[in-house]
């Protein structure tokens, strides 16, 4: 009778699985996942540039630069609630858009910690900023009523804003590439002023030569937790053919901090430094790039040397066909989710998703072999495929959020994603959606269930093993339709290995696969 239920249990995964692919998206954000939005301002032809940001009350901030059908430029942005319904009261219904010239090439935004909005972009060889409050109103404390337009002047063409952070004191600091062989860093003080304390006259020029190299590009930003300033970037004797990275840190005021790599800067090898820099709580950081051939992401210790405990000698690796590195963020236990875009033979235009281990290895229980994939998708109004995924954000270790384009349309796609393996295993009209456990494997006595409900039921929830024996029962109470957690407490004694959870109510059941590897 056991190998029966075994039989009859597997025979429910496989048919499952292979009726559709696991759906990893958080159904209780917008309704099935993802917010498809287009833009109201005006009729766009595309957009891009999309940047993401979330505001301390969890509201999410998505911008973008959109393009006209008769090609004037843009800045767009929306702001969504929690669970991905727009923002209403957020400037005009919850979009803000501007067609102003000066900041229609606002390539960076930035949330500050009391919550106003900055635009940091650029206009001809100026850098220009601007400010918003939490409602999407102008701060005139900023600025000119709000807005910067002379951050830095008089410099070459080919200007280009590369980043934006901001110091403890509340001083901006933001960096700009120059031709392709020099660099800015530029430091405002709260209210828009150039700080005359910083640099040489609030500036710090980088050139290539510096470095013993001929051109410069990137000057990616990071504040550290000690209030230092980091900056990454790419180096190479030849234009365009990149071949090493460097990263460098200062002190509050511009100074080289010499305590850290050699006399302040580390080389590494990197074709090209194509993310940001993320960083640990104790000052480590990981910074994304592509190494040989391949993408990958490099782990520095908090002294500036590449940490070679990590993945191989201080890389982790991703391979993909047709794939795109976009960048990455770092979960609260440390796990590192990779984003790239790939044009799969299989799948068409398709965003992945890649965990990797404190080791620096794929994470297995991710996902479909250490990867969550969005493929080829068509949907609303606005027709599009592909999510092109651009910026990412961890919620907590169970759940990120992503955004991107409706590639080849005019559609911002916000998503909100589940890390878990057992998420999707099961999608059967049980009214029982997006059971998620954690942790997962369990190293404790308990366990946490999250799960939803389409109406108000009783749930019984029992432990099974693999053989479809019977363990125990963990829960047999009455709850609400919506978002329900649950912690179980797990017998004692019980002996590391796979176990599922039976969450069942009148409409039907939802196995969960939980790994126990102690108790």
């Amino acid at each position: 009778m056991k190998h029966f239920l075994y039989f009859l249990l597997l025979s429910l995964f496989s048919s499952v699985s292979s009726a559709q692919p696991p759906n990893y998206y958080d159904t209780l954000f917008a309704g099935n996942g993802r917010l498809s939005y287009h833009f109201n301002a005006a009729e766009m032809l595309y957009f891009t540039y999309v940047q993401i940001a979330r505001q301390s009350g969890g509201e999410i901030l998505a911008s973008c630069r959109l393009l006209t059908p008769n090609f004037i430029g843009g800045q767009a942005l929306m702001q969504c609630l929690e669970n991905g319904t727009i923002d209403s009261t957020f400037a005009t219904n919850g979009e803000w858009y501007t067609d102003n010239e000066w900041f229609a090439d606002a390539n960076k935004l930035y949330v500050q910690p009391d919550g106003k909005i900055v635009f940091a972009g650029k206009h001809g060889n100026d850098a220009t900023l601007l400010r918003l409050m939490p409602d999407g109103s102008y701060d005139t404390t900023f600025g000119d009523s709000g807005t910067v337009k002379h951050a830095v002047n008089q410099l070459p063409n080919q200007l280009w804003m590369a980043d934006l952070d901001m110091l403890s004191d509340g001083n901006l600091v933001l960096t700009l590439n120059i031709s392709n062989k020099d660099a800015v860093i530029v430091c405002l003080t709260p209210d828009g002023q150039l700080n005359p304390e910083f640099g040489i006259t609030s500036k710090l020029f980088l050139n290539a030569a510096d470095f013993g190299y001929q051109f410069m590009v990137g000057l990616r930003l990071a504040i550290t937790p000690d209030n230092k300033i980091l900056v990454a970037g790419s180096l190479s004797n030849q234009q365009n053919q990149w071949t090493k990275g460097f990263v460098r840190r200062y002190d509050a005021m511009g100074n080289i901090d010499p305590t850290f790599g050699q006399n302040g800067t580390t080389i590494f090898d990197s074709r090209t430094v194509v993310g940001d820099i993320y960083q640990y709580p104790d000052g480590q950081f990981i910074i994304s790039c592509i190494k040989d051939v391949s993408m990958a992401h490099a782990k520095f210790k908090a002294n500036g040397a590449i940490d070679n405990a990590y993945g191989f000698n201080g890389y982790a690796f991703f391979s993909g066909t047709g794939c795109f590195h976009k960048t990455a963020f770092i979960q609260p236990d440390g796990k590192v989710i990779l984003l790239t875009f790939c044009d799969d033979p299989q799948d068409g235009y398709t965003g992945v998703a890649t965990r990797y281990l404190l080791n620096g290895l794929i994470d297995p229980d991710f996902g479909q072999n250490g990867s969550i994939r969005s493929p080829e998708f068509y949907g609303g109004t606005y027709n599009y495929f592909g999510l092109w995924f651009e910026q990412g954000f961890s919620l907590s270790n169970e759940q990120f959020i992503i955004a991107g384009e409706g590639h080849r349309g005019d559609t911002l796609v916000v998503a909100r994603f589940m890390t878990a393996q057992s998420v999707g295993i099961v999608d059967a009209p049980t009214a029982i959606h997006q059971a998620l456990t954690y942790p997962n494997p369990v190293y404790t006595p308990s366990v946490t269930l999250e799960y939803a409900l389409t109406e108000n039921s009783q749930i019984d929830i029992d432990l099974i093993n693999t053989e479809g024996k019977w363990m125990c029962s963990l829960l047999n109470a009455p709850r609400l339709s919506g978002k329900n957690k649950e912690e179980l407490l797990l017998p004692a004694g019980l002996s590391p290995g796979a176990y599922y959870l039976n969450v069942r109510n009148s409409h039907g059941n939802t196995f969960v696969k939980l790994m126990v590897v102690g108790g």
